[in-house]
């Protein structure tokens, strides 16, 4: 648990660490783009980081885009590593409620499977009767 908090931490500065660099980009987007192309930068995270990849070169934003793209990839790796560690924990998974049954007892797949194909011979058993 305490790995799934420290990566939860590292992944959270990282991600501060790229709004930041978000905002740059925006304020040279307004800039360079205009007020329309800056609207749509603050409403569409994904519009604004594909245009400054398009326009990097031009507008001298390599080392921006790099730092960008690096703190997304790694806050993404750090998330997905921390919930990982987290979830992994047996006390954090005995008290993990789904649907109202303890996720330790949830049936594996083979269960499952084994469930269905019941189902499966008691529905083919009802419909021969029927007949």
């Amino acid at each position: 648990m305490i790995l799934g908090s420290i990566l939860f931490g590292i992944a959270f500065l990282v991600g501060l660490f790229g709004v930041v660099l978000h905002i740059m980009l925006l304020v040279k987007l307004f800039k360079h783009g205009g007020a329309g192309l800056g609207i749509l930068g603050i409403f569409c995270g994904p519009f604004t980081f594909i245009w400054g990849w398009m326009k990097s070169n031009q507008f001298g934003m390599k080392k921006l885009m790099t730092w960008l793209t690096i703190a997304i990839i790694v806050s993404a790796i750090a998330y997905a590593a921390g919930a990982a560690a987290f979830f992994s924990d047996p006390d954090v998974r005995k008290n993990i409620k789904v649907n109202g049954q303890q996720l330790d007892q949830i049936p594996s797949e083979a269960d499952t499977k084994k469930l269905i194909e019941e189902a499966q011979k008691e529905l083919e058993k009802a419909t021969k009767e029927e007949k």
